[in-house]
């Protein structure tokens, strides 16, 4: 897959550094309204870093003070050292939260009960996890289940944070409402939520389940949801106890800085022949089983139709998981995998599905490149009913581990903007 490494993998590279946050927020910082006075930064996500860096290399010593939550291992040692001595900086888990994002969401709400004068909110990808303030009588252990559940659910994650919003002291807006003192609230998003015909606010209210942004969604809707999860009885109880309203409305100015549309735009800038397909929603929701059919499908119709180039999509799928223990995998490799055992011995039929962050899933790796060869490859090695197991077990990353150039291995890029997916016809 040597042709099929350096041309999509380029792309998808560079769409990368063309959306680098630091890029972002410096720009709208520079070129936007004069910021008299002191400013405290909160920063919080998988993005959380190279926001922050930027935002004290643009403001410099109007930057009072600030605080920062990402992921675990997020932090490198040259930000780390920029940061210190203006930044509190904490790190936990994600996509399950723990202890310590509990911990460091009680130390974020002292903090800003603190703060005077203006404060710059930038919020990324991930902070539905890294916060953690479980509303009465829930627990920690409790929302750990809970939120197991959801992404264990094949649920979109704009469901998903409609629950977790009303089972916070936090979420929903309920931060803003702990921020009394500040003069003002300026937020700056990385979106990392694909919901076609969503309306603005409503995504602005998703993005770490909008911690910062009214509410547009209600408890009654979270009551709904929640009564999918089947829960077991105990913790079904204690979370229709903590369902509460959010509020409606906060005051403060929020501004996006990039999207899944962004994606989209910057790859398809970069593609020498970009393609279309009836078939083909560039924005792409759904689960991963139905849209490698789908992907397929439009791939299989337009070689026929002699037709040459690359379809350029970006979204965040679903995974339904319906076995106790999943093997190494995320959304990205298991829909690279299902599209490979679709297309199995095709020639002329390449994708790249790849996740911005540069963690798809709970693993190391970023994505997956695979072409006609990858599946019987892999069965050669593997043996076929050992890969028909693998897919069922959710265990892509370990069978796309056997080829060289199969995973892609990028290290935290400090971005979070959805999933791209490149599919080239030659």
């Amino acid at each position: 897959m040597k042709k099929l490494s350096c041309e999509l993998l380029d792309i998808y590279l560079k769409v990368l550094e063309r959306l680098a946050p630091d890029g972002l927020v410096a720009r709208f910082l520079r070129d936007g309204e004069d910021r008299e006075g002191p400013i405290d930064v909160l920063a919080v996500g998988k993005a959380a870093v190279p926001m922050a860096c930027s935002s004290l290399a643009t403001l410099g010593d109007q930057v009072r003070r600030g605080f920062l939550l990402t992921k675990y291992d997020h932090i490198d040692p040259a930000s780390r050292k920029l940061l210190a001595g203006r930044f509190e900086m904490r790190e936990s888990a994600h996509p399950v939260p723990d202890r310590r994002g509990w911990e460091s969401t009680v130390e974020i709400l002292s903090w800003l009960e603190h703060g005077t004068g203006r404060l710059l909110v930038l919020m990324s990808g991930g902070a539905s996890a890294l916060l953690v303030a479980p509303q009465d009588p829930l627990q920690l252990e409790d929302l750990v289940e809970i939120n197991s559940r959801l992404l264990r659910s094949g649920l979109p994650i704009e469901k998903m944070n409609v629950l977790r919003k009303h089972l916070s002291r936090v979420k929903g807006g309920q931060l803003a409402a702990r921020c009394g003192r500040y003069d003002s609230i300026e937020q700056l998003l990385m979106v990392d939520i694909c919901a076609p015909g969503m309306k603005e606010d409503e995504i602005l209210s998703l993005v770490g389940s909008g911690c910062f942004v009214a509410d547009p969604f209600t408890e009654a809707e979270a009551r709904v949801i929640l009564r999918q999860l089947e829960l077991p009885d105990a913790l079904a109880a204690r979370a229709e106890a903590a369902l509460h309203e959010t509020p409606k409305n906060v005051r403060g100015s929020n501004r996006i800085l990039a999207s899944h549309s962004s994606l989209i735009e910057e790859a398809r800038r970069l593609v020498r022949e970009p393609l279309k397909h009836s078939l083909w929603n560039p924005e792409v929701t759904g689960e991963v089983k139905e849209l490698a059919t789908r992907f397929s499908r439009v791939g299989r119709e337009l070689k026929e139709a002699g037709a040459s180039g690359v379809l350029v999509a970006a979204g965040e799928p679903t995974v339904e998981i319906c076995v106790e223990n999943p093997g190494r995998g995320g959304r990205c490799q298991e829909l690279a995998l299902r599209f490979a055992r679709e297309i199995a011995g095709l020639p002329g039929l390449r994708m790249l599905a790849g996740s911005s962050d540069g963690t798809d899933g709970p693993t190391e790796d970023a994505g997956a490149m695979v072409d006609g060869t990858t599946w019987p490859r892999l069965c050669e090695l593997l043996g076929e009913e050992k890969m028909e197991r693998i897919i069922l077990e959710h265990d892509s990353g370990s069978a796309l581990a056997h080829l060289d150039g199969a995973l892609l291995r990028t290290g935290p890029t400090g971005q979070n903007v959805n999933d791209l997916y490149l599919l080239e016809i030659s």
